[in-house]
């Protein structure tokens, strides 16, 4: 057993998408910033477009979907603060993801 942590790119657009491999399968992420919660929000597509999950809030330092039962994936995100910054700046600037966080998605290898 293998826990594999893949850092996930992180864009300063508050709409945007890319494709990305997970565990060997082509999925996209769709990531969406909300002004009026002031939060990020992020949807999961398998490679023909069926959403997987929509709308997940992006919450800083929890593991998300990993109770999720998704076929073909046994990790979850983790989106969490770059150490050492000022809680209050990245708080001021949560529009600005690529500056101030870090995902990852996190999984078992079976190896």
């Amino acid at each position: 057993m293998t826990i594999r942590y893949l850092k996930l790119p992180l864009y300063n657009d508050v709409n945007y998408s890319y494709a990305i491999n997970l565990e060997d399968n082509k999925y996209q992420l769709k990531f969406l910033f909300l002004e009026r919660t002031k939060h990020w929000y992020l949807t999961l597509k398998d490679s023909e477009q069926n959403i997987l999950v929509s709308g997940q809030r992006l919450t800083p330092n929890t593991l998300l979907f990993a109770n999720y039962r998704l076929e073909n994936l046994s990790g979850g995100f983790y989106f969490t603060t770059q150490s050492g910054l000022d809680p209050e700046l990245v708080e001021q600037n949560i529009e600005r993801p690529r500056e101030f966080f870090t995902l990852y998605y996190i999984y078992d290898d079976g190896e």
